[in-house]
């Protein structure tokens, strides 16, 4: 930054490094941003794996179609986000895109994470029950 306003640079020249400055920072800004939405993404992709067992135990999930639904929304955004952070001067609609798309991937995970298949009571009566089939199965086959 300081070799923007050197005196041996020209005008040009420090207004280029003025622009590579700013396109430096507006990464900066949008990039971590972009990361944690990607990231939370991928983790909310290996949940909808789970939307059957979920169902099974009579958990309410949402619908295949409205969680694709909200898929589709949300890579919207980021679509959206990454077309404007391609863009100079649209650092603020940049961010927003990518602030919706965040704010709803959070909600999306929060539908998919019914409390009760993350306590570990449940977790551990569902093991008892398991081994419970598991040995009945065993003496009825034997």
């Amino acid at each position: 930054m300081s070799k923007s306003f050197s005196h041996q640079l020209s005008p040009e020249e420090q207004d280029n490094e003025l622009i590579c400055a700013f396109e430096h920072l507006k990464r900066a800004a949008v990039e971590p941003l972009e990361f944690v939405v990607e990231e939370r993404m991928s983790r909310i992709d290996k949940k909808r794996r789970f939307i059957l067992f979920s169902k099974l135990l009579l958990v309410k999930t949402p619908s295949k179609k409205e969680i694709n639904d909200k898929v589709e929304e949300i890579k919207t955004h980021v679509r959206s986000g990454r077309l404007q952070k391609g863009l100079s001067g649209n650092l603020q609609e940049c961010l927003n895109h990518f602030k919706i798309a965040h704010k709803k991937v959070i909600e999306l995970e929060e539908t998919l994470s019914p409390a009760i298949l993350n306590d570990r009571i449940f977790q551990v009566i569902l093991l008892i029950l398991g081994l419970i089939i598991g040995s009945i199965l065993t003496k009825l086959i034997s």
